[in-house]
């Protein structure tokens, strides 16, 4: 069983038909219409042949088909072209090309499954699952009653043709680390600002709130679409902290505060549970589960925060699975309540009380960030470290090349020609090569720690021409990438100029104002003044000092 993204269905209509049978000599393709932006049904997949009303082709490999009785019914791997009309075309239609009889998915024409006429109740499928593979199998009326009612609902609200997806829509990373939280308990996200630790975290709490990738499974061994829900027992309870100086054990763990409903007392001061204690108390439930997130977790001082807690904190000292002690359970003595006393307290409308002392239930899980250049703030422990699993988040150009769409490719542009002859895809090659040789300087000098995460030039995608991506770069370098290199680099000028080629005389984003001898034996540095406002520093000006500094 694997677990479904998404699923694609065209019914089979009169013209479906007559292209699967041959019965029509001008037929060649099933049609999907226009009605559906089925470009985020294959999302992952490159565009081809691109024509000028902005169409293109679609490659999708359906994966081949085992049939776990009979061998002589197996289907190899096939190939499959989907083509969109584009934006500028009449039609903007999309259809799924040269689906004649001889070269049609063998599974969409089995003859034990299509009786080779109309049949509006009974579609051809395509199926993605989250690890992006394609599936090809076609859905008969009479099994469409006993289809999960979300799928079933979805295909019965657009009867002819139509598009749905289950699953979370999240990157492979997010995948990846949701895994890993459900292995370990506690993750910590570790690397330098802009790298996609917050989004991440983001994505992985959408995953936990679903009850998982996906609520959809789809079982790939057989020739009828055979489905089942994917939807996790466990009820999911998520809350998000940012930790900063000023967070305290009383907000996060137990503290106390004054009580002005009593009427007896002039002043009544009672125990009042912290963050991390109502979910762990929410998790002690049997099905349920808490997951808390920590955002810039150095922030503050996090063993004062946790506090005895922190002991607890690591999952072999928690009860198990099921809610019992082990060997290794320990029992923490919390402060403020007097010990067999509970702490009483009311969430989202239900009553809770928290056993003194007390023992972690082992269903609650903590994910943090953690930059990487605030290790200065309030450094992590090593009791602490040793509680959290790091999974280290550094710049990457990969991921970068697959967010422009520019996997694979090089720059290649005439170096030196007007702005107006290159395109937006030119920009984008040499902004990514700018950052990867930015940030391979910074580890030479800083360390790995220090480099530049791609969120700096994120919302390059959204330039609608060359000259507005050029000037949406020159916002970011700006605004945003110069001021952090010159915080980097502060008290080193020489070897931020260096990186920048922007030594004196040098068409660069800073003018350099270089001391004279005399004036270097008293102490002088190069200044470094920005060309930020200065007009002679022009779009084109700024592209080819790229060019010039990526070939250093």
């Amino acid at each position: 069983m694997k677990p479904v993204d998404s699923i694609l269905w065209r019914n089979y209509n009169q013209a479906t038909v007559d292209t699967l049978t041959g019965t029509s000599k001008g037929q060649y393709d099933i049609r999907l219409g226009a009605k559906n932006n089925f470009d985020a049904f294959f999302d992952r997949e490159p565009h081809t042949n691109p024509t000028l009303h902005g169409g293109y082709d679609i490659d999708v490999q359906i994966e081949a088909y085992s049939d776990p009785v009979n061998p002589a019914e197996n289907i190899a791997s096939q190939k499959i072209t989907v083509r969109y009309m584009g934006a500028g075309s009449a039609r903007k239609d999309w259809y799924i090309r040269s689906q004649r009889p001889h070269t049609a998915y063998p599974l969409w024409i089995d003859p034990l499954r299509f009786s080779g006429s109309e049949e509006r109740d009974s579609y051809v499928l395509l199926i993605k699952t989250t690890d992006g593979k394609y599936y090809g199998r076609n859905l008969l009326s009479s099994e469409l009653p006993g289809m999960p009612a979300f799928l079933r609902n979805a295909i019965t609200a657009s009867p002819e043709v139509g598009m749905y997806v289950f699953s979370a829509r999240i990157s492979g990373d997010a995948e990846k680390i949701y895994r890993q939280l459900l292995a370990h308990n506690n993750l910590l996200m570790y690397g330098p600002p802009g790298t996609g630790k917050t989004t991440l975290m983001q994505e992985v709490v959408e995953i936990f709130e679903n009850g998982g990738v996906s609520k959809l499974c789809f079982d790939e061994t057989s020739k009828a679409p055979s489905f089942g829900s994917m939807e996790s027992a466990a009820h999911s309870k998520t809350s998000w902290v940012t930790f900063h100086q000023s967070y305290s054990y009383d907000e996060f763990i137990i503290g106390m505060m004054t009580d002005h409903s009593s009427s007896d007392k002039l002043l009544d001061i009672r125990p009042v549970q912290g963050k991390f204690l109502e979910l762990s108390e929410y998790a002690r439930e049997e099905g349920h589960r808490a997951l808390l997130v920590i955002d810039e977790l150095n922030r503050a001082n996090v063993s004062r925060v946790f506090g005895e807690l922190i002991t607890v904190v690591e999952p072999g000292k928690r009860l198990d699975a099921n809610g019992n002690k082990t060997a290794n359970t320990v029992a923490v003595q919390l402060p403020y309540i007097k010990p067999g006393e509970p702490l009483l307290f009311t969430m989202d409308g239900k009553s809770y009380e928290v056993e003194n002392p007390f023992y972690m239930p082992y269903p609650v899980y903590i994910i943090a960030s953690m930059n990487s250049i605030d290790k200065s703030i309030f450094p992590l422990d090593s009791a602490l470290r040793r509680r959290f699993r790091f999974y280290n988040l550094y710049p990457d150009a990969d991921v970068l090349s697959a967010h422009f769409g520019i996997s694979g490719k090089t720059y290649s542009a005439a170096r030196g020609a007007p702005l107006s002859v290159y395109t937006c895809e030119d920009i984008l090659l040499l902004v990514r090569d700018f950052l990867k040789y930015v940030n391979s300087k910074i580890v030479i000098f800083l360390g790995a720690d220090y480099t530049l995460g791609q969120s700096y030039v994120w919302n390059m995608t959204e330039a609608s021409d060359v000259h507005e991506s050029i000037k949406m770069f020159r916002a970011d370098l700006f605004e945003q990438i110069l001021p952090q290199l010159e915080e980097l680099f502060r008290n080193r000028t020489e070897q931020l100029e260096y990186i920048l080629g922007c030594s004196a005389g040098k068409d660069g984003p800073y003018f350099v104002i270089e001391p004279s001898e005399e004036e270097i034996d008293l102490g002088a540095v190069p200044m470094m003044l920005s060309r930020e406002n200065d007009a002679s520093f022009s779009d084109d000006a700024l592209l080819h000092w790229m060019e010039e500094t990526v070939e250093k």
